[in-house]
């Protein structure tokens, strides 16, 4: 594992601060490198239910907010990925981070408002802290429901990966449900395309055509030179 300022010490302070929330919004977190990627997309989904008592229910546009996301270049120059979820109307349950290869990454960051207790999907990853390898996916469901002030209004959340790399190949989703005796309800908004772990890493694309750039230019150079003792070579009579 790496061990830059996002672990060791810092993750320790980060982690320890991590149920915090400020003036009904969660802290932000220190940037530990370089920004290179920075998107904020807004979400608006209907929510769809049933009621033991009104019956069936379709809300338009019951849920509005928006999502930021920002790849960081760390110092040790792996990659980083940051993901902010707002909400302007209604509360969300969970959020997932879906990528194409697998990636070691270890859960740095997690803030909500209001403070809510956190688990892993099965088999997203493990809990906050602890270091996981060969994932997919990541995705953090809020375990509270509303009863409870679980749902979210707001959540941060980083990954510190081990990537070299990264593509705009991942993909997220933030989305609500509850299913219980007197009713049930559920919504989840489009997937989005974003920034995620990418192989091969481009410095290898690099390495790849400087190679085959070499190896044409000896087999033309092998074709085209003549040797000295083949132009020395007399014709037989």
């Amino acid at each position: 594992m790496r061990t830059n300022c996002w672990t060791t010490g810092c993750l320790a302070a980060i982690l320890v601060s991590a149920a915090t929330s400020v003036a009904g919004a969660v802290q932000e977190p220190s940037i530990n490198g370089v920004v290179v990627e920075d998107v904020t997309r807004s979400y608006t989904f209907d929510r769809i239910g049933s009621d033991i008592e009104s019956g069936p229910f379709f809300d338009k546009d019951f849920y509005q907010g928006n999502v930021r996301s920002m790849v960081i270049r760390a110092p040790d120059g792996t990659f980083d990925f940051y993901f902010h979820i707002k909400t302007s109307t209604a509360e969300l349950k969970g959020f997932s981070f879906q990528w194409d290869i697998p990636t070691s990454y270890t859960l740095i960051h997690h803030l909500t408002d209001p403070e809510m207790q956190w688990q892993p999907l099965t088999p997203a990853g493990p809990p906050p802290g602890t270091f996981a390898s060969s994932a997919l996916g990541f995705s953090a469901l809020w375990t509270e429901d509303e009863i409870s002030d679980g749902s979210l209004l707001e959540g941060i959340l980083v990954l510190d990966t081990d990537a070299k790399a990264y593509a705009a190949t991942a993909t997220y989703q933030v989305r609500d449900d509850i299913d219980r005796l007197r009713g049930n309800y559920h919504g989840s908004s489009p997937m989005f395309v974003t920034f995620g772990p990418a192989i091969p890493e481009p410095e290898t694309y690099a390495l790849m055509l400087c190679g085959l750039g070499a190896l044409v230019l000896g087999v033309h150079r092998r074709k085209t030179t003549v040797p000295p003792e083949c132009s020395r070579r007399q014709l037989p009579a």
